[in-house]
């Protein structure tokens, strides 16, 4: 691994970690928006009680969280099949090690789901705060389980064979170490970036005048909407260069390196580059606020290049904890299955209906 990702390795082996960091960047686009607006509408709901429903950012979250918490788990699809391609036992030890509370992911997100819909809807039953308190921290909950049960499994799936060993014969309830609370409360933080880029783009389509997809939020935007959004962006940003900086320094040294190397310290410095632009960009939003489509496609640009050299920076470290050639036989034999043009062909067919049914939604609400 002394070339840049993804250079380095064997093709079919290049390939499928090449499509594993792209539709892995693709899924975190949307568990950010998830992962960040349930935490944000629980946190706001419970310091600010009623205050908090009138928000022009409470209402895009409520109405947009369940479009997409399911596009989120659509795009999930794509990198969890890339991962079963290219670490095959290491990431089915890890869930059969885990069992239940592995499979309890799908529960946890059946109810999130429904629960998103019922805050939605406004139904009667949320008249009372406690219910809408409750109801909020409950779907933050769910997807706070989610990330941490993701990324346990993560972790277990690099450890050696007498780790796995100890854990399967120990019989706990989960995999604990040391590392999981420092990366799982980065994966947290860096939520919520993500998150201001989604709600600054959706306040400027109802600022500007572009397509209006909600009805009930209300067409023009105050500045202290915008500065609100700006300052989310900035804490964010901070909070997550803090956070990394305390994960990787409690890594040992071997694996600091994976950050440094001739593997990714390209896309280390893209990544920082990209966390400039948007710190830039969040900062020029505070003290002015005013949303345009420069600063929103620089901002978006800035955030693009940052997920994607935190994906190579991601899987750099878990090739840096495994050993990666004794894959590439089985990386050969799954690219002779010649499954790659279906996958493109139903990737390329869901892109179309998601996109249908969002025109539908906005004809019918323009009417």
């Amino acid at each position: 691994m002394d070339a840049p990702f993804p250079f380095g390795f064997p093709f079919n082996t290049a390939v499928y970690l090449t499509l594993l960091v792209g539709t892995w960047v693709l899924h975190v686009v949307f568990m950010h928006y998830v992962l960040g607006g349930t935490a944000y509408l629980a946190v706001r709901t419970v310091c600010l009680g009623n205050r908090a429903e009138t928000s022009t950012t409470a209402t895009l979250l409520r109405e947009w969280l369940p479009f997409v918490l399911s596009a989120a788990i659509t795009a999930g699809i794509a990198p969890l099949l890339f991962a079963q391609v290219a670490y095959q036992h290491r990431f089915y030890t890890a869930n059969l090690l885990l069992f239940y509370r592995w499979l309890a992911i799908l529960p946890a997100l059946l109810f999130a789901f429904y629960l998103l819909y019922l805050l939605k809807s406004q139904s009667t039953i949320l008249h009372r705060a406690v219910f809408r308190i409750t109801s909020k921290v409950i779907v933050c909950a769910c997807c706070l389980y989610v990330a941490w049960l993701w990324t346990t499994n993560h972790l277990l799936s690099v450890q050696s064979m007498e780790t796995w060993t100890r854990q399967y014969a120990a019989g706990t309830v989960m995999y604990r170490t040391a590392e999981i609370l420092p990366r799982l409360a980065l994966w947290v933080v860096s939520a919520f970036p993500t998150l201001a880029a989604w709600l600054a783009w959706q306040l400027w389509f109802n600022l500007d005048g572009g397509p209006e997809l909600l009805s009930d939020v209300e067409r023009e935007t105050s500045a202290a909407d915008v500065r609100h959004v700006a300052l989310l962006g900035l804490c964010g940003l901070v909070l997550t260069c803090v956070l990394a900086a305390v994960y990787a320094l409690q890594l040992p040294a071997a694996d600091r390196t994976a950050f440094t190397g001739p593997l990714a310290r390209i896309y280390l410095g893209a990544m920082c580059a990209g966390v400039a632009a948007q710190f830039a960009m969040w900062l020029m939003l505070w003290r002015r606020p005013q949303l345009n489509r420069t600063k929103l496609f620089i901002m978006s640009g800035g955030l693009a290049i940052t997920l994607l050299g935190l994906g190579v920076l991601r899987e750099s470290l878990r090739l840096t904890r495994i050993v990666i050639a004794d894959l590439y036989p089985a990386h050969e034999a799954a690219a002779t299955v010649s499954g790659r043009w279906l996958f493109a062909a139903v990737l390329i067919v869901n892109t179309a209906l998601i996109v249908c049914c969002l025109r539908i939604v906005q004809h019918a609400r323009e009417k």
